[in-house]
């Protein structure tokens, strides 16, 4: 079985090259972008990680994501929005880049969590709710509603996850 593999050439910069192992040699998604790479980096030493991709968080889950964020939006008088953003800042770390010969600090993103990973976040903005009183719609299961008041408009939305 051929598996998905990311391989990644660290510079100041990283750049990330997306592929797969065949034949016991990687064979890179964008062939065109791995040339030019190696074409630019001619004769430098480069340091090279290989990871198995890790499958980004799901369609599924961002979607219950956000009707989460409804849901709590309207208990609390704030913005899906506004929520996410606050739990992006409270419960992810943020990245650091240097740019310029700076170092920056940037707000962290879930659009790159692994599924386990955005899981893990959304324990926590669970918990969150939990100590304000607020009891989150959980993802339908089976054939088993397991939410007792959700939204009217993110009813049809919930009734179709599938975790």
């Amino acid at each position: 079985m051929v598996e998905r593999i990311i391989i990644a050439y660290l510079t100041d910069n990283m750049t990330l090259f997306y592929g797969k192992s065949k034949e016991l040699k990687f064979v890179p998604d964008n062939q065109k972008a791995w040339l030019d790479y190696l074409e630019i980096n001619e004769g430098k030493r480069l340091v090279v990680k290989i990871d198995l991709e890790k499958g980004i968080r799901s369609h599924n889950q961002n979607s219950y994501y956000w009707c989460v964020l409804e849901y709590f939006a309207n208990h609390t008088g704030h913005t899906s929005q506004e929520l996410h953003s606050l739990f992006k800042r409270i419960f992810l770390p943020p990245k650091f880049q240097t740019i310029l010969g700076r170092e920056i600090k940037l707000p962290a993103t879930t659009t790159t969590l692994n599924k386990s990973e955005f899981a893990e976040y959304m324990l926590k903005i669970n918990a969150e709710a939990g100590q304000l009183g607020i009891i989150l719609p959980q993802p339908e299961r089976g054939n088993e509603k397991n939410i007792e008041q959700p939204l009217e408009s993110s009813e049809e939305m919930l009734s179709k996850q599938q975790f």
